[in-house]
């Protein structure tokens, strides 16, 4: 056996380097079972971070003890503050969280290169619940990427909290409200609104249906008008959008046009209208933000359940002090 090395608990496997256990772990059969183990992906975390992992011994006489060390982390993760939960998490991971306007530009990125190829089959058409599922996806996280959780709602404040520029900034609620859809905006709908205004006015296929184009245009309008955000094709010329003018001396003509339209839907719009809309969007961050709580709480106690060095690290930085298990 390697001195020092990575050794698999289910197999004794061992290696010397952390390649090498990594493509022990990531192989299609899973290894042959001499220690009664199942591999969790918390205990290959461990694995990997401490080179080897030593199963918690727990006869009778702990069990108390052991219930008793459970509840104490349980009620400290519970009470402890969301970022400096993510904190010790991606710390553990060795993971930084993501900056919001990086992952919007990765998000999107796919789909505003179709957009702006006219790659989509039939057309791309977003409805008032399609641009709402933009900010669900966009604020919605699983245990495999907890470092995307930079968008949360903090019900102590009661302040919507997006992360970038490596740090945090807070918004009353419809203010951040405002913010999270403008950033969206930026990164993927700006592409979309150029992309309907072009298919407009030209011969490609899915221009030819132009009812329906300027019918989810006006949606799109509608929607943008509710936070008081402006259109993007005003910094457009006709020449830059459709690489020829529409008429021989203005070379605005684009731009003009569907200003009036947008101008149009924000005169339209009523406030109770635009107040069920944003409180749809800041309900939607809300109850995400319970969800990734929940994810990461999860996340944290498995951890916590099988790497005695991390708990213990912890505890010490909260100035807790446990019971033993032997």
């Amino acid at each position: 056996m390697v001195k020092n090395g990575y050794i698999c608990p289910r197999c004794n496997y061992d290696s010397e380097k952390k390649q090498g256990m990594e493509r022990h772990f990531q192989r299609k059969t899973l290894c042959a079972d001499r220690n009664n183990l199942a591999l969790t992906p918390e205990i290959i975390d461990v694995v990997l971070k401490n080179r080897q992992y030593h199963p918690p011994k727990q006869p009778a006489k702990v069990v108390n003890n052991n219930i008793i060390n459970y509840n104490i982390i349980n009620n400290l993760i519970c009470q402890m503050d969301s970022g400096e939960k993510l904190m010790h998490l991606l710390n553990y991971q060795q993971k930084q969280i993501e900056d919001l306007e990086d992952g919007l530009e990765k998000r999107f990125q796919h789909r505003v290169d179709r957009l702006e190829n006219n790659k989509y089959k039939g057309g791309c058409y977003l409805t008032l619940d399609d641009l709402l599922e933009l900010v669900n996806d966009v604020t919605k996280i699983d245990t495999n990427n907890i470092e995307q959780f930079n968008v949360l709602f903090d019900k102590a404040v009661k302040r919507l909290r997006l992360y970038r520029g490596k740090g945090w900034e807070s918004f009353l609620e419809d203010v951040g409200a405002r913010e999270l859809v403008s950033l969206i905006k930026s990164y993927y709908l700006d592409t979309y609104e150029i992309y309907l205004i072009k298919n407009l006015h030209t011969d490609h296929p899915i221009g030819l249906n132009r009812i329906k184009l300027l019918e989810h245009l006006e949606i799109y309008y509608r929607f943008i008008s509710i936070f008081g955000l402006s259109t993007f094709v005003d910094n457009f010329t006709d020449l830059e959008i459709l690489g020829h003018r529409l008429t021989g001396d203005n070379e605005n003509y684009l731009a003009e046009r569907y200003i009036d339209v947008y101008g149009q839907q924000k005169r339209e719009v009523k406030t109770a209208e635009k107040n069920q809309v944003k409180r749809k969007i800041i309900n939607i961050v809300k109850e995400n933000t319970i969800h990734n709580l929940t994810e990461l709480n999860q996340t944290l106690m498995n951890i916590l359940k099988v790497d005695n060095i991390f708990r213990d690290e912890l505890l010490r930085s909260k100035e807790i002090a446990v019971a033993p298990q032997i």
